[in-house]
């Protein structure tokens, strides 16, 4: 499976798979536009980077099921825009 464990994670807690990844994408767009950000953190020489959590709903079988991601954006100078770096199933 392309993507190695996040992948199958995604897979398997919420029916995420490459097909339906735009599903995943949409759905990180809305959600931090409301979601307060978890944590900043220092990360020489990149700039800091931000924990954001956000609440995502499964696809087809899954869809009732909604599973907290956890994003960490990348902010590498003021006045760039954040750049994801990194999500994940937040156990």
């Amino acid at each position: 499976m392309v993507g190695g464990a996040k992948a199958k994670g995604f897979a398997f807690a919420l029916g995420i798979t490459l097909e339906t990844v735009d599903h995943l994408t949409a759905q990180i767009a809305a959600g931090i536009l409301r979601a307060p950000i978890g944590a900043v953190r220092d990360n020489p020489p990149y700039g800091v980077n931000c924990v954001v959590d956000v609440p995502i709903q499964g696809t087809g079988a899954h869809r009732q099921r909604v599973v907290s991601v956890r994003t960490v954006w990348q902010l590498a100078k003021p006045g760039c825009a954040p750049r994801l770096v990194s999500a994940y199933i937040n156990d």
